[in-house]
């Protein structure tokens, strides 16, 4: 299965969900009631990190993430709400 970001945040909203974490090498890590929980599914690898980063930025979002190696914004998705994306670089990844 090839994630998709909407996907991956209508999920976590239907599973209350407080916090999504994209981690290099697991599927996405969902906060539920304050109990971290892996999804099930493909683990992430820095092509789908990136594809989703895509998904959650503008271009010059992106150009600034390239430059700063961190991002903090907030966005609203249809049928979501407003979501706040937070992105940073570690071992050469997003």
């Amino acid at each position: 299965m090839a994630w998709k970001l909407n996907k991956i945040l209508h999920g976590a909203r239907a599973l209350g969900a407080s916090d999504v974490h994209l981690v290099r090498g697991l599927a996405p890590v969902l906060r539920i009631n304050g109990e971290i929980q892996v999804s099930n599914g493909e683990p992430l690898n820095e092509e789908l990190l990136r594809s989703l980063l895509d998904e959650a930025t503008t271009p010059e979002q992106r150009a600034q993430f390239e430059q700063k190696w961190q991002l903090c914004q907030s966005r609203h998705w249809e049928g979501i709400g407003r979501c706040r994306v937070t992105a940073y670089y570690h071992s050469g990844c997003p």
